[in-house]
């Protein structure tokens, strides 16, 4: 079925599908896939990353999956309305820009002039989370992957919108991981057990 370099199932996120604050063994990406009849025997490939959105996925997987050849590539909490790259043209580098919560309030101040304005500006948002994905999708569909986007909405698939409906961002205000700021063990399983019926639905 795989010749030991290819196929499996990639898992692009940011540090909450990397795990940060738990046992990899329990992360809810790792749950899942070793829970599911369809993907256990299949190579786990995490590739979440602290601080990646949604145009750091595109390029992660742009860059990996001709060489991977996964099977599924699982995409989640995209972040496109906080998180966004530019290119730094003295640099020669991307980088990540984010901003805050309390940063998105001062979006609707006339007089604000800073740049993130036009970047994390509502249409912009919506603008960045399609056309990567619709990018992600052509990728995978050149590669014959199956392509699952945990926020994109499923219209045409009744049953795995009310899966998907069912992850949660934190289940109980105590969960934290072990930095106290990420989702602790109790989110993970519940996300883990919801992805798990998800990929097998999906596959």
């Amino acid at each position: 079925y795989m010749d030991g370099h290819k196929g499996g199932v990639v898992y692009l996120g940011d540090s909450h599908t990397m795990g940060v604050g738990v046992p990899i063994e329990e992360s809810w990406t790792y749950i899942a896939h070793h829970l599911c009849e369809k993907t256990k025997d299949l190579r786990y490939i995490n590739m979440g990353c602290p601080g990646y959105g949604i145009d750091s996925y595109y390029r992660l997987l742009k860059r990996y999956i001709e060489y991977l050849k996964p099977n599924v590539v699982v995409i989640s909490y995209p972040w496109q309305n906080t998180r966004t790259e530019t290119f730094n043209v003295r640099k020669n580098c991307w980088e990540i820009q984010t901003i805050t919560k309390s940063g998105r309030q001062h979006l609707t101040d006339q007089n604000n002039t800073v740049s993130h304005v036009e970047w994390f500006h509502t249409a912009q948002s919506y603008i960045r989370w399609y056309k990567n994905l619709e990018a992600m999708k052509w990728l995978c569909h050149e590669q014959e992957t199956v392509l699952y986007a945990v926020e994109e909405e499923h219209e045409l698939d009744d049953e795995l919108q009310q899966i998907t409906n069912q992850f949660v961002h934190q289940l109980e205000d105590r969960d934290l991981g072990r930095d106290l700021v990420h989702y602790g063990r109790k989110t993970h399983k519940h996300n883990g057990e919801v992805l798990n019926k998800v990929l097998n639905h999906i596959l």
